[in-house]
């Protein structure tokens, strides 16, 4: 990461929450997020962020456009992650019940198998 949030909220006017912050505050005003890093940090971190970020998806944040499409996008990759886990904890239980299954008959035959004998 090059900045932290902190810095990329100072530059890019976005509300978002940082370390250390509980909660954001849309209605802050532009002297206290001024106030958010030092002058020392804009002179460092002014040349990253004018070079690295990109700033049309900043305006569309700022704008509002972008939020409806990131929201779905969210919730898309939410259903996406939740289906994969369920499929992998099936899977998982199924594997486990398998184990056990098998170990239960090797603690209760553990003869039977190994002499080819089966019951």
């Amino acid at each position: 990461m090059v900045f932290d949030a902190k810095v990329f909220r100072h530059f890019s006017k976005i509300p978002i929450a940082y370390d250390g912050e509980d909660e954001v505050d849309d209605d802050a005003d532009d002297e206290t997020s001024n106030s958010l890093i030092s002058p020392d940090d804009v002179a460092v971190y002014q040349p990253l962020y004018d070079n690295l970020v990109n700033h049309e998806k900043v305006k569309l944040m700022t704008s509002g456009i972008l939020t409806n499409q990131t929201s779905q996008t969210n919730n898309s990759i939410t259903k996406h992650i939740q289906r994969i886990n369920s499929e992998v904890r099936n899977a998982l239980h199924l594997s486990l019940v398998d184990l056990l299954s098998w170990l239960v008959t090797q603690i209760l035959f553990p003869t039977a198998f190994h002499s080819g004998e089966c019951l």
